[in-house]
């Protein structure tokens, strides 16, 4: 990890970028096209979707200090 990030910003970065959604909607797609059971990928892209439209009304302060931890 790179001096002086935290876990709130790799956090944020996470969550300001909608992979997760996109990779679900897309591995769903691909199944559902070769005509495999596709059901967990959907439900896995809803969730993620909705976690992630969710995530701006939700602040979480994660800022700990790790210097005792980590023996810095």
């Amino acid at each position: 990890m790179a001096d002086g990030r935290t876990l709130k910003q790799i956090y944020g970065e996470l969550v300001s970028c909608p992979f997760f959604p996109l990779l679900f909607i897309s591995e769903a797609v691909k199944v559902a096209v070769v005509g495999g059971p596709f059901l967990e990928l959907t439900v896995l892209a809803v969730v993620s979707t909705f976690l992630w439209a969710a995530s701006d009304s939700v602040d979480v302060d994660i800022s700990v200090d790790l210097s005792g931890i980590l023996g810095k």
